[in-house]
């Protein structure tokens, strides 16, 4: 192994650890967000029977309350593998590092 690998493999695990965190932080906030199951039309509340109708410059949609439940939920889902994918990465990387820093101390 080179002088240069271990320096590079000690960077490339810092950035994996930041990066990791922030995407860990970014995936709560979204679990978090969207963890209350109340449906919404832009900010109102809907309730059984409502459909929301939007308009945007791509064109528009519509959702009914099941839907936009469902959506609800699927983002939420999306938040907790992000936030699960995240943490495997951060704690990987933490532990690379660690390695990494023993076996430097040991030579």
């Amino acid at each position: 192994m080179t002088g240069t690998a271990p320096a590079r493999t000690k960077k490339t695990l810092q950035v994996l650890t930041w990066v990791s965190l922030a995407v860990t932080l970014w995936g709560g906030a979204t679990w978090w967000n969207h963890s209350d199951g109340i449906a919404k039309c832009g900010d109102k509340v809907m309730t059984a029977n409502d459909v929301c109708t939007t308009i945007s410059s791509r064109g528009g949609g519509s959702a009914t309350y099941e839907e936009a439940l469902q959506d609800k939920k699927n983002t939420v889902l999306i938040g907790k593998w992000i936030v699960a994918g995240g943490a495997a990465v951060f704690i990987l990387s933490v532990t690379g590092r660690t390695v990494l820093s023993r076996r430097r101390d040991a030579n």
